[in-house]
């Protein structure tokens, strides 16, 4: 048995959800920077408002409590909040 305390599985299973966590990132960065205009600030607030209004069961109220055109600007913010979110989900499924 390699590694610490787990093994070579377990190195190799935490090389591959680090890659598919940044594959997951890269491809959102891909679709945002392809489909939103970065010079039309009412299109990204109209997103992060449409974004509140579907997960809102999950967001944390610093979250929610934000102007949406706070994450509009700092999008990357709001999807670092999502994976945790999803962490969460996640969870409660297993």
């Amino acid at each position: 048995q390699t590694g610490e305390r787990g093994g070579l599985r377990r190195a190799l299973d935490a090389i591959a959800t680090a890659l598919k966590q940044e594959h997951e990132e890269n491809y959102i960065f891909h679709v945002y920077d392809t489909y939103i205009n970065p010079l039309d600030a009412e299109q990204q607030i109209e997103l992060v408002q449409e974004y509140f209004n579907k997960f809102r069961a999950y967001l944390p109220s610093k979250v929610l409590n934000t102007p949406p055109a706070y994450y509009a600007k700092d999008w990357k913010s709001l999807l670092n909040q999502h994976r945790e979110i999803l962490k969460v989900i996640r969870a409660r499924m297993h």
